[in-house]
Formats: C-alpha cells, structure tokens, sequence
C-alpha cells in the first residue's frame, strides 16, 4: 500500500506543480516512480465558484489493477472536504499524449476549488 500527500511522506518524493487549484501536490508511489496531478473543474454560476469535479492520475504506467483512494481537504484540521473510497485503476489517456498511463478518478460530489489545500493518494 503506498500513502502519499500534500503534507508529507515517510518514502522518497517527487515534486510537481498541479494545475487548476492553488495547491502543489507530493506524490509517493511504489508503483510507479513519477506520477503528476491535475484536476477537472467546472464553474458553478449558482455559487460563482470553481468546483472540481475530477482528479487526473498521470503517468501510472505500473499500477494498473491497483486500488486506489482519495481525500480532499482545506488544511484547517477539521478533516476531508471529501474522501474517496477505493476504485481499481484502469489506465487510459488523459493528457493527449497518445498513451494509455493515465487513471481519471471522478469525484462523488464537486469540490470548491478554493478550498482544497491538500490532497492525499493511496495506491495498493
């Protein structure tokens, strides 16, 4: 089982930047040694707000068949904006580039975009 976050990690890390939401992302994986973040927003004209609807997993090469889970949360210790249950990845292409390494993990319910500080990732 391979926990990343945000916040921190007890194994090697990768830096990234993400795309989307004012946050950077750290992720850890055993699977795979490079894995990006982006996020699927859509604009809310009720609230006026950006929400995430979506997580992009990018460059998953070897976690194919793994399970993972997901949590959202703004980093004000009152726990996850949302959290995720375990889906078994199926690898597809998310970022146009013709190749089939990516897991696109759509949310249960949208996710104002200004909120999310953190995001944390379990693969196993």
């Amino acid at each position: 089982m391979v926990v990343a976050t945000l916040v921190a990690a007890s194994a090697a890390s990768i830096s990234l930047t993400s795309t989307g939401v004012g946050a950077g992302t750290e992720v850890v994986a055993a699977c795979d040694s490079s894995i990006a973040v982006d996020y699927v927003t859509a604009y809310a004209t009720a609230t006026q707000t950006y929400n995430v609807t979506a997580v992009k997993l990018l460059g998953l090469t070897a976690c194919s068949g793994l399970t993972v889970s997901l949590a959202l949360d703004n980093g004000a210790g009152g726990g996850s904006l949302l959290s995720e249950p375990g889906t078994v990845i199926v690898l597809t292409d998310q970022n146009a580039d013709s190749i089939s390494d990516d897991f696109l993990f759509t949310l249960s319910a949208p996710v104002d975009a200004s909120a999310i500080t953190n995001l944390a990732v379990v693969i196993g």
